[in-house]
């Protein structure tokens, strides 16, 4: 049996060839993506998914190979390279010899189709095609274009360097729980399981009786359980799936999304934890740049969402390069009211569509117009926007003193997207935990379901905090061309939207 290798090994082992070489006893397999048939010869282009790189395949006029049509997979049988005098463009050809499987020369270069196509039903063609159409019309073919196969590899790579930083950083990969009994955001966006009754509440104590039965949820966030676990590892993080059972359908909302969450010990302040962050992000950017040839693909214009754009891959390797050489600024919420109040009165015309272009009242949350600008246009950078008014964010947050009207929390905004990671410090005073909770009708009395959460701050308490890292969004943001985060995950889920596929 030949042994099987993939394209992208191919292009490894082509460097080393400087004349015509014949891999014996090697197969390969791939996907027709374009065909050129002229008089004498015939170009085909093919794809195995390893790669964003095509194989270029020259097969003379043989009687034995039937005509190849896109979408149709093949295998190649001791593939000749034949190095190309531009290599800028590729590095070598695969030349066929033989298309027959009855060949009596087995050590001749031969391409044999295993699967056919049918014209009636593949909707894919050598044309450029929306993602709209994509998205909607042919969602399990969407993986076989160039564009969208190449963001796959990019977010497979971009994981991969998310695991490799937190370790050289010495944080303790964990698995905490997706079925959980609390609302860690508190916005009551929970998707319920059923049937009810399945696990029981075991924080009430024994005397009680037996525990009340738990209504059971997916995860809006794994972070409760990373406190637990930081609180005897000291640092740890985790990348799973969350759910969010909002009714937005926009081009930055998804019900199942995945996030990179991260939980430490010992740190006192906001801007330690914005540091942290930045070093991070920073890191996995940075060792994108040596790779970007590969993991940008070389797009031709794109129909995006009713509009054509084309990746230009020196561009966003600029992009990439900035944001690792320059310092992403820090900025309050107060601050960016001032900004945002002053933009408004300094416009002759409505300059913001949200809220008729009125002026953003303290207290308000920082809509997704707002933020897109500040990021994109204000400071042209990510920026850290920290101090939130308590009321606008999450329980567990810890208050600044001795004011208590705002929390030690942070908002990380970048162009064209927006939020793409919020984290705080938690609060570790027992008694002022117990208070806001009280006022915000969440005691361990009224839901005992998280007393356990209030218990880690009477015993061994430290000053902690962390952050969630939207996957879709970070991936969507660096890949450029676009900003719709419904492509940067292989099936996405929103209201209203399909789950079969």
């Amino acid at each position: 049996m030949p042994t099987l290798t993939t394209i992208k090994n191919l292009f490894v082992q082509a460097k080393n060839i400087s004349k015509p070489t014949i891999l014996n006893n090697t197969q390969v397999n791939g996907w027709v993506k374009s065909v050129r048939n002229l008089k004498h010869i015939t170009f085909v282009d093919i794809s195995d998914g390893t790669t964003s790189s095509n194989l270029k395949i020259v097969i003379p006029k043989l009687q034995n190979i039937s005509p190849l049509k896109m979408g149709e997979s093949v295998k190649i049988i001791n593939p000749e390279l034949i190095p190309t005098a531009n290599k800028r463009e590729q590095l070598f050809e695969v030349k066929i010899h033989n298309g027959g499987s009855d060949s009596n020369d087995n050590n001749l270069s031969q391409l044999i189709k295993l699967g056919s196509i049918d014209p009636a039903t593949y909707p894919l063609q050598k044309k450029q095609l929306g993602l709209n159409y994509l998205r909607n019309t042919a969602p399990q073919y969407k993986f076989k274009t160039d564009y969208l196969s190449s963001m796959m590899r990019f977010r497979s790579f971009i994981e991969l360097q998310i695991f490799k930083t937190m370790d050289e950083m010495g944080y303790i990969k964990v698995s905490p729980p997706i079925i959980t009994g609390s609302d860690c955001e508190g916005a009551g966006e929970l998707f319920e399981l059923l049937p009810r009754g399945y696990f029981k509440k075991t924080s009430a104590p024994i005397s009680q009786g037996t525990p009340a039965l738990s209504n059971s949820y997916l995860t809006v966030s794994t972070q409760l359980h990373l406190e637990v676990l930081a609180q005897s590892l000291s640092s740890v993080y985790t990348l799973t799936p969350c759910f969010r059972a909002e009714k937005s359908d926009t081009n930055r909302h998804l019900s199942e999304f995945w996030m990179m969450e991260l939980e430490t010990c010992f740190i006192e302040d906001i801007h330690e934890l914005c540091g942290i962050t930045q070093s991070i992000l920073k890191e996995v950017i940075k060792n994108c740049i040596p790779h970007y040839e590969e993991l940008l693909p070389n797009m031709k214009p794109l129909d995006i969402d009713g509009g054509s754009t084309k990746m230009d891959k020196k561009k966003i390797l600029d992009s990439w390069e900035n944001l690792v050489k320059n310092k992403w600024p820090i900025v309050t919420y107060t601050e960016v009211i001032n900004i945002l109040n002053r933009k408004i009165k300094e416009s002759k015309v409505q300059f913001f569509k949200y809220n008729n272009g009125k002026e953003v009242q303290w207290g308000d949350d920082i809509h997704s117009e707002y933020e897109k600008w500040l990021a994109g246009e204000y400071f042209a950078s990510p920026v850290f926007v920290i101090d939130y008014p308590k009321n606008i964010k999450a329980f567990y947050m810890k208050q600044n003193t001795p004011d208590n009207k705002t929390v030690s929390c942070f908002d990380l905004l970048v162009p064209e997207i927006g939020e793409i990671v919020g984290g705080s410090m938690r609060e570790d005073r027992y008694d002022v935990l117990l208070k806001e909770m009280e006022a915000r009708g969440m005691s361990s009395n009224s839901d005992p379901s998280l007393k356990w959460y209030l218990d880690l701050r009477m015993n061994g308490t430290v000053p902690h905090g962390g952050f969630g890292l939207g996957i879709e969004r970070f991936v969507t943001y660096l890949f450029g061309g676009h900003n719709n985060i419904k492509d940067a995950i292989p099936f996405y889920r929103v209201a209203n939207g399909p789950i079969d596929i």
